[in-house]
């Protein structure tokens, strides 16, 4: 047996997340299922991040232990051919026994893209929150601002299932930026995060965009840990697992780039 390192991209537009259920098309389901009759062995898929219904991801980490002859280096090759095409097996590698995609990472990367425009792009919409009107863009950056380091973000997520140990996280970076006309994105990089974490700061943002909170309220809500202080649920569609990362100068390397964005 060896223990195999995945690096994933997927459209989550037609499942109910990630995480394996028995009654419903999931991310991880689907790999589980494709690997095992391709491997002819019962697999289980390890992932970085339990991303929600219709959350899409560039670089989501997975792993899997097997003992199959296929090379390393060619499962993503045979893999792609029996996967969906919204599923993508981008690279593999080999790691030690004990690595865990969940555990061993030292940050993830999250980005939230609003869509301003008037048209709808037929090429993106899957993968954007429409805005009607314009933004204060400055306000939400002031906001922003206060969400960096490390907080108690109680108010700044829903209820599941799972019960999270601590309500505390540490974020590295959230930023706002325009790629192009009519968009605007939200980076958000941190050590981990709580159920719906970045859909509520994406929402709460935008709230104090089209001026319905001041920005402070954003720090209140930090302190009072109320979840009815903090916005609302940006939708699913809007936002991106780009990167987990398990190494240090990789997380500040890209923390690095993003503030100079």
């Amino acid at each position: 047996m060896r223990r195999i390192h995945l690096s994933l991209a997927y459209d989550g537009t037609a499942y109910h997340g990630w995480q394996f259920q028995p009654s419903e098309a999931t991310v991880q389901g689907k790999l589980q299922e494709v690997l095992s009759d391709l491997l002819a062995e019962e697999v289980r898929i390890h992932g970085a991040s339990r991303t929600d219904a219709g959350v899409h991801a560039r670089g989501q980490a997975a792993s899997l232990a097997t003992s199959t002859p296929i090379p390393t280096e060619k499962l993503p090759i045979v893999a792609n051919i029996e996967l969906p095409p919204d599923i993508r097996i981008v690279a593999a590698r080999d790691v030690e026994e004990g690595f865990h995609p969940r555990f061993d990472a030292v940050g993830k990367h999250y980005r939230y893209t609003f869509c301003l425009g008037e048209i709808d792009d037929v090429f993106s919409s899957r993968y954007v929150s429409r805005v009607r009107g314009s933004l204060a863009v400055d306000a939400m950056s002031e906001a922003a601002a206060c969400l960096v380091g490390e907080h108690d973000f109680s108010s700044f997520h829903n209820s599941s299932e799972d019960k999270p140990a601590t309500t505390v996280r540490r974020l590295f970076h959230v930023g706002l930026t325009s790629p192009g006309e009519g968009l605007l994105q939200i980076d958000v990089v941190g050590n981990a995060f709580l159920y719906n974490m970045v859909r509520v700061l994406a929402g709460t943002l935008l709230e104090v965009g089209q001026r319905r909170r001041e920005p402070g309220s954003v720090e209140k809500a930090l302190q009072t840990a109320r979840r009815s202080d903090a916005g609302v649920t940006a939708p699913a569609s809007g936002l991106c697992l780009e990167e987990v990362f398990f190494l240090q100068d990789r997380l500040d390397e890209v923390v690095a780039e993003l503030k100079r964005s």
